[in-house]
C-alpha cells in the first residue's frame, strides 16, 4: 500500500508505504496517519489551522508485478473544485485484436473527475481521477462496426479538454 498526501494537485506533503496482504474478495483497514513518521491531520479532523494537504491517494500495488490493483482518493477540504488552465492530460487509444481499444489517460497534475466523450464507443469507466504523474486505463468497447475512437477527455478541474489520439 502506497499513500501520498498532496497539496496543490502535485506537491507531496507526506508519503508512506506499508505491506498489506489481501486475499481475493477481502478487505482490510489501515489508518493513513498511523503509516506516517510524523503527525499529519490526514482527515482534517483536528483543524489546527489550514490543512497541510488537499488530496490523499492510497494505491494498492501488486508487489510481484508492480501492477496497480486499486486506488482510492480522499479530499479532506471537500469536493469543491477549482479549475486551472490545464493539468497536463494526455489520452491515447491503443487498438486491441478484438476491435476494442485500451485508453491510457495520463496527467502531469491531479486530474479530477475525468469525463470521457468518445463517439461510437462505451468506456468501461468514466468520471475517474488520475494522480499526478500517473495513468488510468479504460477499456473502450465499440458500439458499432469498424470505427476508431474520436473524442475528448475533460477533467473537471481544468478548463481545456484533451483530444484522444490513436496509437498505431
Amino acid at each position: 500500500l502506497e499513500v501520498v498526501f498532496l497539496r496543490g494537485g502535485e506537491i507531496p506533503v507526506a508519503t508512506a508505504k506499508a505491506p498489506a496482504m489481501l486475499s481475493a474478495r477481502s478487505a482490510t483497514r489501515l489508518r493513513g496517519a498511523a503509516l506516517l513518521d510524523q503527525f499529519l491531520d490526514t482527515t482534517y479532523a483536528y483543524r489546527f489551522g489550514p490543512p497541510a494537504h488537499d488530496t490523499a491517494i492510497a494505491t494498492l500495488v501488486d508487489r510481484a508485478t508492480g501492477a496497480v490493483r486499486g486506488r482510492a482518493f480522499h479530499f479532506p477540504r471537500g469536493l469543491e473544485v477549482h479549475q486551472e488552465a490545464e493539468v497536463g492530460l494526455d489520452a491515447q487509444a491503443t487498438p486491441l485484436p478484438d476491435g476494442r481499444f485500451m485508453l491510457s489517460v495520463r496527467a502531469r497534475r491531479l486530474a479530477r473527475w475525468v469525463a470521457l466523450d468518445v463517439v461510437g464507443f462505451s468506456p468501461d469507466d468514466n468520471y475517474f481521477h488520475v494522480p499526478p504523474g500517473g495513468t488510468h486505463e479504460v477499456l473502450l468497447r465499440p458500439e458499432g462496426q469498424g470505427s476508431v475512437p474520436r473524442g475528448t477527455a475533460q477533467p473537471l478541474n481544468a478548463f481545456a479538454s484533451t483530444k484522444i489520439t490513436l496509437v498505431k
